[in-house]
């Protein structure tokens, strides 16, 4: 734990001395808000010349242990702020300025509320966005995406969308770099494993967090199925910790491991709601069932109406009843699933770029050319 005398010593030399001229990392800077992008990214990065790589991190009272797994080296954003340091170019998941940087605001720019973009341009001369999700897309997506000048996407779907809509950046298919080590022999086996009822089909359970979540409105259902298939529900990094309490007292496997793309190879079926695990659940060929949160509407006024999610929804079965004997009845219907999967097969193709196994390598080839040279 660093001494919030000296953390705050940091943050008044940040004030002081943002006019300064930065030095300059020639080197490719990759920010980790959160644990789970290491798994997005290191796919990437591992494909890069030695030493031409080094992580961000938003915390200020320290390293987080996860960087441990690396030999890489590990910068604070505001040590790089008050430094007056910055990268070559910065790779990211998603714009998210650190809440200690954001209470700073007034101090930078009077009026303005939105300072993740003015974070990351003091972070890197160039950034890089690598796709987190597909998914939602936000409904003020050219504003979302301004402060990028180069988007790596999944497929073609958001290839078309993101050149009709953002002309002047530079839009790359690259596939899915997480998913790379599933065509390997490197994927670490899921923790929940010995679980599982080698008798019995497995159902899959990825929901989102907050109000589009699943859980509250079909933990019953999904507990009922437990006496016809696994049932592992992988949560959402960010559900709450209450949620999770009340999962545990249900006979549903539990399983926590980071990232979800390890869990697929085990599924029958794939039960999500929504964000980007259905897409998981296309690109792997397994069947998809959607579920229906109360009220989505609360948050999907925040949605691009090209979002692929909407369409995926429009494609695939979508549950809205809790009634287990109905899903059980759905699921053994092999016609239907016959169907179902010449729907997938043809759906790929439009969401993903096809080169399993190595986007890591198309992506770090992009880097390379642009922005180590």
């Amino acid at each position: 734990m660093i001494e919030q005398r000296l953390i705050d010593q940091k943050i008044r030399k940040v004030l002081k001395d943002r006019s300064q001229k930065p030095n300059i990392i020639n080197k490719i800077g990759f920010y980790i808000y959160i644990e789970n992008h290491l798994a997005h990214l290191l796919p990437i990065i591992k494909h890069l010349p030695k030493g031409s790589v080094e992580f961000i991190t938003p915390e200020i009272n320290g390293i987080p242990k996860y960087f441990d797994r690396t030999d890489i080296p590990v910068h604070s954003s505001l040590d790089l702020l008050a430094d007056s340091k910055k990268f070559k170019c910065v790779v990211s998941l998603f714009m998210v300025a650190p809440s200690w940087f954001q209470s700073l605001e007034n101090h930078f720019i009077d009026g303005k509320k939105k300072l993740g973009s003015h974070y990351f341009k003091r972070l890197a001369e160039k950034n890089v966005r690598m796709q987190y999700s597909l998914g939602a897309m936000p409904l003020d997506l050219k504003n979302y995406m301004k402060s990028y000048q180069s988007i790596f996407v999944y497929g073609p779907y958001e290839e078309k969308i993101y050149r009709n809509l953002l002309r002047e950046k530079n839009i790359y298919q690259v596939g899915i770099p997480k998913f790379d080590n599933s065509f390997s022999n490197t994927m670490p086996q899921i923790d929940c494993l010995s679980k599982l009822n080698k008798k019995l089909e497995t159902i899959l359970w990825l929901p989102t967090y907050d109000s589009l979540s699943s859980i509250p409105k079909y933990l019953l259902t999904m507990s009922a199925l437990t006496r016809f298939y696994n049932v592992i529900l992988k949560p959402h990094p960010l559900e709450s910790s209450e949620l999770i309490e009340q999962v545990k007292k249900t006979p549903i496997i539990l399983s926590q491991f980071m990232d979800s793309a390890h869990y697929f190879k085990w599924a029958d079926f794939v039960f999500c709601d929504y964000g980007g695990s259905a897409f998981g659940a296309l690109y792997f060929n397994k069947p998809i069932v959607f579920l229906s949160p109360e009220k989505p509407e609360i948050k999907m006024n925040t949605y691009s109406s090209n979002s692929p999610e909407l369409l995926l929804r429009q494609k695939f079965l979508t549950i809205t009843e809790e009634k287990p004997k109905d899903i059980i009845k759905i699921l053994k219907e092999t016609d239907f699933w016959i169907k179902d999967a010449n729907k997938r097969s043809e759906l790929k193709s439009k969401f993903f770029f096809e080169n399993p196994g190595a986007s890591g390598v198309k992506a770090a080839k992009i880097l390379r050319v642009k922005y180590l040279n």
